[in-house]
């Protein structure tokens, strides 16, 4: 058995980690800072009761770790040698349930995950114990996460506990006792985070009808007051035969996080019914469908989303044809999607109309000015200038798209793009024609871009052109005043060595005091 103790630190971007064994951790008094723990149990040792009996030993009995909040328990392995009678497994599986509530008394997070190899024939009465064990590590707690990889523990029926407030599900097999949990706690829950290998669940999911609690109107749906949080992945879509799922109703009335990956199944906006207004954060992996359907449904109007804070659009255009019109369309929705969105992440694969992004960018810059002066007392209105993180990917950028585009954007802080440097096909490469005379007339046109851009981070593969995109990097910081920062998507110390070779050159003399402040980074 293994243990994985998470350290909670005051910077919150930073997650430690101590793997060791119970006794190493015990011996440090490792329950001082331990938040979540990870018991790695393999099912042998669960079934002859030989985990069980090794925590109700010295020194394992005796520690108490206060400070955990989560307990992941993960069963792995197919070894299921060794057995006990039914009287001895109930006492082991009751002892051990009991050992994990003892020690860490204040746990109310659950994590239940399993690796068992398929095929491994659990019998009945294991799976019957396992229920047991799992009701009883479900007694007390606020949030449950469930994740298998093998269909054997799928048929488990989960303890239809209440009072939850978060639960995140990885359907495999049968999803019924976890519809069935949902919608017990639907009074209680905050967040919900599914992984669906079928459509129809999700509709299942939030459906009146599949409860009988509206006999009269068909197609009603469940409202989750209090959820704040959904997180979906659906797999399996089928486009050809795959139809729009017809709900009515606001189930989500109040949240403010949505994440959905894959394509969009609903007829109409079921998911952003009752909270355009609310929603702070949307994040949407879709394809041209998907984007089509939103466009009908009338989801994506001009600044309709009124409190969104970000935005991250992942659009997977790859073998797919789109005209020039949804080009310009979807390059609106982008620019123009929230007036007061501070975070645009914007992944466009496959895109065939860079230089429209670009102009439809320009011409935002030109209605917002319009907009301004029109409502001069429109605090709401705060347009491109609230934009203070971007990030852009599968569109490659070169240095004049990217001055052009920071030049509509006042107060960005943080820019990661995919530099342009070089193109075989001409050929040309960005350092071939980078001298102090470029640089200088640069200077002179553009400086100060940006004024408020601190960080820059190149989204690259390590083999790209690394000479290419220093000579990016140097430009922008001399461009741009505050730019402290220049950061290689991947991990090599190359790029700084790089770096330093090509700022020391003799093109960027005048500019060496500038250049010497930024710190030439590796890694994202």
């Amino acid at each position: 058995m293994s243990v994985s103790l998470d350290k909670k630190h005051k910077t919150i971007e930073e997650s430690h980690y101590w793997q060791a064994t119970m006794h190493d951790v015990i011996r440090v008094s490792g329950q001082r800072f331990a938040r979540k723990v990870y018991l790695n149990i393999p099912l042998s040792q669960l079934i002859n009761g030989g985990f069980q009996k090794l925590i109700s030993l010295p020194p394992y009995r005796d520690s108490v770790f206060s400070n955990v909040l989560a307990v992941s328990l993960k069963l792995f392995g197919s070894n299921l040698d060794g057995e006990l009678a039914d009287a001895e497994l109930l006492e082991s599986i009751d002892m051990l349930a009991q050992q994990i509530k003892t020690m860490f008394p204040n746990g109310k997070q659950l994590q239940i995950s399993s690796t068992v190899l398929y095929g491994s024939g659990l019998p009945q009465t294991i799976r019957d114990y396992f229920d047991i064990l799992i009701s009883k590590l479900m007694s007390g707690i606020t949030g449950l996460v469930y994740y298998t990889q093998c269909e054997r523990f799928a048929g488990v029926p989960l303890p239809q506990v209440t009072g939850l407030v978060n639960i995140t599900y990885t359907e495999c097999g049968n999803p019924d006792p976890f519809l069935q949990l949902i919608f017990n706690n639907r009074d209680t829950l905050k967040s919900i985070n599914l992984e669906l290998s079928a459509e129809n669940t999700l509709a299942r999911m939030f459906s009146a009808d599949r409860y009988q609690l509206n006999k009269e109107k068909q197609n009603a749906v469940v409202v989750f007051e209090r959820l704040e949080r959904l997180r979906i992945i659906c797999y399996e879509y089928d486009h050809v035969q795959g139809t729009k799922i017809h709900i009515h109703g606001a189930p989500f009335p109040n949240l403010k996080r949505l994440t959905f990956y894959h394509p969009y199944i609903f007829a109409g906006d079921i998911l952003f019914r009752g909270n355009y207004d609310k929603l702070e954060y949307l994040k949407l992996s879709l394809d041209s469908e998907g984007i089509e359907r939103m466009f009908v449904d009338g989801i994506f109007r001009a600044e309709r989303f009124r409190a969104l804070l970000y935005i991250g659009m992942d659009i997977n255009l790859r073998h797919q044809t789109i005209s020039p019109e949804f080009g310009k369309q979807l390059c609106h929705v982008l620019w123009n999607l929230a007036p007061r969105r501070q975070n645009l992440s914007v992944n466009l694969l496959s895109f065939p109309y860079k230089e429209m992004f670009i102009q439809e960018l320009a011409t935002s810059t030109v209605c917002d000015m319009v907009t301004q002066k029109n409502n001069s007392n429109n605090k709401e209105h705060q347009s491109l200038e609230s934009i203070k993180y971007l990030s852009i990917g599968s569109l490659d950028l070169d240095i004049h798209e990217t001055i052009q585009i920071l030049s509509h954007l006042p107060n960005l802080s943080q820019l990661k793009i995919n530099p342009k440097t070089m193109d075989t096909n001409k050929p040309w490469y960005l350092q071939d024609f980078i001298n102090a005379e470029y640089i200088d007339s640069a200077f002179r046109q553009f400086h100060p871009l940006a004024p408020c851009l601190r960080h820059v981070l190149f989204d690259l593969a390590i083999y790209s052109d690394m000479e290419g995109a220093s000579h990016f990097a140097a430009i922008l910081a001399i461009l741009c005043p505050k730019v402290d920062s220049v950061r290689w998507g991947m991990a090599s110390s190359a790029f700084e060595d790089c770096c330093q070779a090509t700022v020391a050159s003799k093109a960027y003399s005048k500019h060496s005091e500038r250049l010497g402040l930024v710190d030439w980074l590796k890694g994202s």
